[in-house]
């Protein structure tokens, strides 16, 4: 038995998967990480203003098959913040964060993905 149009789809899904990961790591994971960071810069505790001001998000490393970002916190005691010590108790900013948007970063990655397919089947 023979299936009419395989060699076709095979393209089709070969110039998909060399599309979505370029513009999934373009548009959609630093949006993730930005959402994190985000959360993240409204539940640091505020002393000074470093912690909170040394929140951000980087993307990662690119490669065919991989895309990632993160959300980062530069100042030298978010460790300590974040964990606590032997003489303060934590006072987590950054776990918190990414725990509340674990749904909604579900959430947008399925409708960007929804989205990019539905452009995608229009060519």
């Amino acid at each position: 038995m023979t299936v009419k149009g395989l060699k076709a789809l095979e393209r089709k899904f070969a110039t998909l998967r060399k599309e979505v990961v370029p513009s999934l790591h373009k548009e959609a994971v630093p949006k993730s990480a930005e959402m994190i960071a985000s959360e993240a810069v409204h539940r640091a505790p505020v002393d000074e203003g470093e912690l909170r001001d040394g929140i951000s998000f980087e993307e990662g490393e690119r490669t065919r098959t991989s895309a990632s970002a993160m959300a980062v916190s530069r100042a030298e005691h978010s460790g300590p913040v974040e964990f606590g010590t032997s003489d303060t108790p934590a006072q987590p900013f950054m776990r918190p964060s990414r725990d509340r948007n674990r749904q909604p970063i579900a959430k947008q990655l399925g409708q960007w993905m929804r989205s990019f397919l539905k452009k995608f089947g229009r060519r």
